[in-house]
C-alpha cells in the first residue's frame, strides 16, 4: 500500500485524520481515502458494501446528473417488464459470469432485450468456457444479491478482479442500472458511469456484444 495522504472515516463526514498503511489495514473499518498520486475517491478495503443510499449520495456528491425510479423488487427481466419505467429502451441487463477455472470474472452489460451469445462472446475475447457465477461469488465480489446485478456493484470490488464489458449500444446516451439494490433504477449518462468505474480501477471494455439468434 502507498502511504495515505488523507483518510476519511465512514460516518464522520468531513472530519479527517492522517493514518499510515499498517493502521489502515488493521482497522477493519469501511474507508474512503485519497492517495497522494492516485485517483480521487478510491473506494476499497470496505468491510461494509455500498448500498442504495451510498450510491445515491456518491452520485450527488460527484454532481453526476441522474434520476431515480423507485419500484417493487425485481429479480429478472420478465419482472422488470411488468413495472412502469420512464426509459425502458435504456434499461440494462447485466450478466455476472466466470470461466471454468474461477480465474476470470466478467460483468456483461447489454440492453434489456438482448440475448447474449456467451459462446461467441468468450471466443471474441479469448476467454475460457463461461458460466454464471454463484450467488455467493456475487455477494463476495460485488456485494450484491441476485436480481440486483449492476455495474455500480463494481465499486464494491476492492481487488478489481471483475472485468466490465459494456455493449456499445449504450454509447452516446442514457443507461438505467440498479443502485446496488433491486428496488430502484438509476438513470444516468453512459459516459458518466464509464468514468466512475474507470476511476475506481476495474478493467472497462467497450464491445459489440454478440447476440444469440
Amino acid at each position: 500500500l502507498h502511504t495515505c495522504q488523507q483518510v476519511i472515516l465512514d460516518g464522520l463526514g468531513d472530519s479527517a485524520i492522517r493514518i499510515g498503511p499498517h493502521a489502515l489495514a488493521a482497522s477493519g473499518c469501511a474507508w474512503l481515502w485519497r492517495y497522494h498520486e492516485q485517483k480521487p475517491m478510491d473506494i476499497c478495503m470496505q468491510k461494509q458494501h455500498m448500498n442504495k443510499q451510498d450510491i445515491c449520495k456518491l452520485l450527488s456528491e460527484r454532481a453526476i446528473v441522474h434520476e431515480i425510479t423507485e419500484h417493487s423488487a425485481v429479480f429478472n427481466m420478465a419482472e422488470v417488464a411488468q413495472i412502469a419505467l420512464p426509459y425502458p429502451q435504456d434499461d440494462a441487463k447485466n450478466l455476472f459470469v466466470r470461466d471454468d477455472k474461477k480465474q476470470t470474472y466478467c460483468l456483461i452489460t447489454v440492453k434489456g432485450d438482448k440475448r447474449v451469445d456467451l459462446k461467441s462472446f468468450r471466443k471474441q475475447h479469448g476467454l475460457r468456457a463461461l458460466c454464471f457465477a454463484s450467488e455467493d461469488e456475487l455477494m463476495q465480489m460485488l456485494g450484491l444479491i441476485a436480481g440486483a446485478v449492476t455495474p455500480l456493484g463494481l465499486l464494491n470490488d476492492a481487488q478489481r478482479r471483475v472485468r466490465w464489458f459494456l455493449d456499445r449500444d449504450f454509447l452516446g446516451g442514457r443507461i438505467g442500472v440498479h443502485p446496488n439494490d433491486n428496488t430502484a433504477t438509476v438513470w444516468l449518462q453512459t459516459e458518466d458511469l464509464l468514468e466512475l468505474i474507470k476511476e475506481h480501477g476495474n478493467s472497462v471494455e467497450l464491445s459489440d456484444i454478440p447476440q444469440k439468434t
